[in-house]
């Protein structure tokens, strides 16, 4: 997602877009003081935050609750983030490199290879292939392309755009240089081999100012039922790709007119549901600002959209056949039975749509838990279980809220989960009883040092992004949990 509004001298980029702004560093300690910022202390070298250097033989280091503390890991195993923020993940945490942000993922419905994959962006390769038992990486995939301008090429991955087949011998995946690339996934290994890349169109030349006018930005991505198509998020378009994966060379034949600035997309027999995070259309009487050309309507005076919306596309007959209102910067979905959820990432909320009138049947409310509910958890990504459980990601609070959908309590939020830094994805392993959670920055600003006046640092931009493999807890486990996640965002 990349939706930017344009401003007298300035570029306001909103959500996962842009979370840190600038190069800047978080720098460590050097002796005999420490280094200092305007904000709070900041990190010793790795060494001697984890107890291996000079300094932990006599020394006492600052633990995440200090008003003291620094950044980096603590010697009681939590992460303080390079925004003060606080992360002491559950579960399993596989590391994937860095530099690189996970984005999304994806659970291969094949039970016999317990394997995911996860969709990056800022990494040497797009994909990364992880057993979900042992949670160890199996595979760096980047595809091949003979047709590529250059090795960098095919590396490039996507802010959202990951999918297996039903039987799960395909995977699917955006590329934001205008591409969708097919890959073959061993049935036996779970280890995915090339197939084609699929190009995609660049923005249409009809007037607009493009923030980049190479890049359509291709999205969230699905199989149609019949798995003989496959459709795509054009963001910048404003409009649904199809592909026909029939074809030979497989090719896109069509764009589907949307609404504004298209993320997500899921298919539910012939019908697809795309969530439109610029909302609806803009009329002459709306105050607008531009979002990648498009005119987004927006508040007067703090210019944040005014509007998110969900198209229903008749994938028959081609088009769009109703716009259904929900929250604002709608993102993640899941379909369970006849409900649809939507995660509105600018409105704390999740969206329950009921498929057969095409209606919100229930907002339910997911505020940063702590106080009485404080406005910011940005909710991103929704996973639900068949004993009625919805589990959402909580970008902004580094959680997973566990929500009961059985009952009609005015709050159904049971719970929270930490996670590791900023997650946006997640998905349910049932064969596992277990979550898998995208955690975009996963354990911070660590993956890159440097020095500058004898002062060892982490380079802000050096994001250690990771996956979180939880199983679902009990009420015990959930309660600990509960706790751990106020403290970690008071």
């Amino acid at each position: 997602m990349r939706l930017k509004f344009s401003f007298t001298g300035h570029t306001v980029c909103l959500f996962s877009a842009c979370v840190l702004i600038g190069a800047g560093l978080a720098w460590g300690q050097a002796k005999p003081s420490p280094a200092k910022t305007t904000d709070f202390d900041t990190a010793a070298p790795k060494d001697e935050i984890l107890g291996t250097g000079k300094a932990a033989s006599g020394a006492s280091m600052s633990e995440a609750s200090s008003p003291n503390r620094t950044v980096g890991p603590q010697r009681d195993g939590s992460i303080v983030a390079s925004d003060n923020q606080t992360l002491t993940p559950a579960g399993k945490i596989v590391e994937m490199g860095s530099p690189v942000r996970v984005k999304a993922i994806a659970l291969n419905p094949n039970r016999l290879v317990h394997s995911a994959a996860v969709l990056l962006m800022g990494s040497p390769q797009p994909i990364i292939v992880f057993d979900t038992v042992a949670g160890k990486v199996l595979q760096r995939f980047t595809p091949e392309d003979a047709a590529a301008a250059n090795a960098k090429d095919t590396t490039t991955g996507s802010f959202t755009g990951i999918t297996y087949s039903a039987d799960g011998t395909k995977l699917l995946f955006s590329q934001d240089n205008n591409h969708v690339v097919i890959a073959k996934v061993d049935k036996k290994t779970g280890l995915l081999s090339s197939d084609q890349r699929v190009k995609l169109p660049e923005p249409p030349a009809d007037g607009r100012t493009y923030h980049n006018a190479k890049s359509i930005n291709p999205g969230g991505i699905a199989f149609s039922a019949d798995g003989k198509h496959a459709y795509v998020a054009l963001n910048v378009a404003n409009t649904l790709g199809v592909i026909d994966l029939t074809a030979s060379p497989a090719k896109l034949i069509g764009q589907i007119p949307v609404g504004n600035v298209p993320n997500s997309v899921v298919v539910r027999g012939s019908y697809a549901y795309v969530t439109n995070e610029g909302g609806r259309p803009a009329t002459n009487e709306d105050f607008t600002n531009d979002s990648d050309g498009t005119a987004i309507v927006v508040d007067r005076k703090d210019a944040f959209t005014l509007s998110g919306t969900v198209s229903v596309v008749d994938l028959t007959a081609g088009k769009e056949v109703q716009t259904i209102p929900v929250g604002l910067h709608p993102v993640g979905m899941a379909i369970s039975g006849s409900k649809l959820y939507v995660a509105n990432a600018y409105s704390d909320s999740l969206s329950i749509i009921d498929l057969q009138s095409n209606k919100v049947e229930r907002t339910i409310n997911l505020s940063v838990p702590i106080a009485k509910g404080i406005f910011g958890s940005g909710p991103n990504g929704v996973a639900v279980t068949d004993d009625g459980k919805a589990y959402v990601t909580l970008g902004q609070a580094n959680a997973v809220a566990v929500v009961n959908l059985q009952g009609r309590e005015s709050n159904p939020v049971v719970g929270y989960i930490p996670t590791a830094y900023f997650p946006t994805s997640i998905t349910y392993d049932r064969a596992g009883k277990q979550i898998l959670v995208a955690d975009d920055k996963g354990l911070g600003s660590r993956g890159n040092t440097t020095t500058k006046d004898n002062v060892v640092g982490y380079n802000t931009h050096g994001d250690m992004g990771a996956a979180n493999l939880i199983a679902e807890p009990n009420s015990v486990e959930l309660a600990k949990f509960s706790k751990q996640v106020f403290d970690n965002n008071h």
